[in-house]
């Protein structure tokens, strides 16, 4: 790529703690750099690190890269969890990990909320169900909250049914084919996360 000099130059006008009053700013600036470093194979990270990526082939792909998809995610302004886990993947156009791996953040951020080890539909059964249960999404006082509680387990159980990575000897389920159909997917996750962000320990 350049020399250790230069990177270390980018990382000092360009390091996240200087925009932290100006994040629009930063965004702003990363993209711009990330359509120059798609050339060459990477990309700009939000945490002020390098990442290798898929190479831009063209000057047209590596803007359609880094501007195209910021949009699209921008729009659907998914939680920052979601971006964390999953935008590496989408810029090297990886749907399929894109999702898997922000499935994967999902159970880390219940783990993390919850002190509960586990994954999948068992962790949230842990988690969100019977004695057990550390964490509720509503009050659980009324019908109605505890109608919107088991909805949101419900869906908890559906992504991690649906998301999942396939075994040695089963083929690839294409989850997503396209950034549109991953951003679905990512919405989705995205959602949960938000509840997560209120969801209360169990008294």
């Amino acid at each position: 790529m350049c020399g250790e000099p230069v990177l270390d130059l980018i990382k000092t006008l360009l390091d996240p703690a200087r925009f932290v009053d100006n994040p629009s700013e930063f965004e702003f600036r990363r993209r711009q750099l990330n359509a120059v470093l798609a050339l060459m194979g990477w990309e700009y990270k939000e945490d002020g690190e390098f990442e290798k990526v898929k190479k831009a082939k063209t000057l047209d792909e590596a803007h359609q890269r880094a501007q195209t998809l910021a949009l699209k995610l921008s729009e659907r302004q998914l939680h920052p969890q979601v971006v964390k886990y999953a935008s590496a993947e989408l810029l090297q156009e990886n749907y399929f990990h894109a999702v898997f791996e922000a499935c994967k953040g999902l159970a880390q951020r219940i783990r993390e909320l919850s002190g509960v080890k586990g994954d999948g539909v068992k962790l949230v059964e842990k988690v969100f169900e019977g004695k057990s249960q550390k964490l509720t999404f509503t009050e659980l006082k009324t019908e109605t909250e505890k109608a919107q509680h088991r909805g949101l387990v419900w869906l908890l159980k559906g992504c991690f049914s649906a998301v999942r990575n396939p075994r040695a000897h089963e083929p690839k389920v294409h989850w997503a084919e396209d950034a549109e159909e991953a951003a679905d997917y990512l919405t989705l996750i995205s959602l949960l996360h938000y509840k997560l962000d209120k969801c209360k320990m169990r008294k």
